[in-house]
């Protein structure tokens, strides 16, 4: 009798119980604080380019492509980052951009199809400054609060970076139920018209560029 399974009390099966309910509990926080966060991530980038439209007067727009770059390592503790937003209309190619170090808190525009048009700013002072905090926060609080906080610790890599890239169509249709994927140090939120990759990893800093 010796080699038979010790008998669980009622006791220890209700903690096993307890456990695996309180981890479906933690799991299902998680993935809606995840969904919420990407949400307004999405929100704001949308903001983004229909301020865009409205500023450079075009009737819709057809696509846009955004790719944010938040960089740091550990000389330097301070985040820095890289937006630029391409938004194509018909013929005509918008580019906004905005950088920590040339243009820090300010996102300033160039109309391609208006060679005459000066560049103008997307936001105003305090907006830009609040606008891109808001990016960067969200973007943080989904990397090392919502998902795998080890996903971007690096150990022997100093310099760390996180790839965030949103892209609109506006010929395809909402997806009614969207679609988040995550491997370790990548996520993937997909409802056709709009999709959002993120992606973390160590980087050359000699070769970090938008496109």
């Amino acid at each position: 009798m010796d080699d038979q399974e010790p008998h669980k009390s009622p006791k220890n099966i209700f903690d096993l119980i307890k456990k695996g309910i309180n981890k479906i509990i933690q799991e299902k926080n998680k993935k809606s604080q995840l969904k919420h966060n990407i949400i307004q991530l999405d929100e704001l980038l949308i903001e983004m380019t229909e301020n865009v439209r409205k500023m450079a007067n075009l009737t819709e727009i057809e696509k846009s492509r955004t790719v944010i770059y938040l960089y740091f390592n550990d000389n330097d503790l301070k985040l820095k980052y890289r937006i630029a937003t391409s938004i194509y209309n018909k013929d005509n190619v918008i580019l906004c951009y905005s950088d920590s170090k040339d243009s820090p808190y300010k996102i300033k525009c160039v109309n391609f199809g208006d060679i005459e048009s000066e560049p103008f700013k997307l936001f105003y002072l305090p907006k830009s400054i609040s606008f891109i905090g808001d990016i960067e926060n969200l973007i943080l609080n989904i990397y090392y609060n919502i998902l795998n906080p080890r996903a971007c610790t690096h150990i022997d890599k100093q310099y760390m970076l996180i790839i965030t890239e949103f892209y609109t169509d506006s010929s395809m249709p909402i997806k009614k139920n969207p679609k988040i994927s995550i491997y370790s140090n990548k996520l993937k939120y997909n409802y056709r018209r709009s999709n959002i990759t993120m992606a973390c990893g160590p980087y050359d800093p000699s070769k970090l560029q938008l496109f």
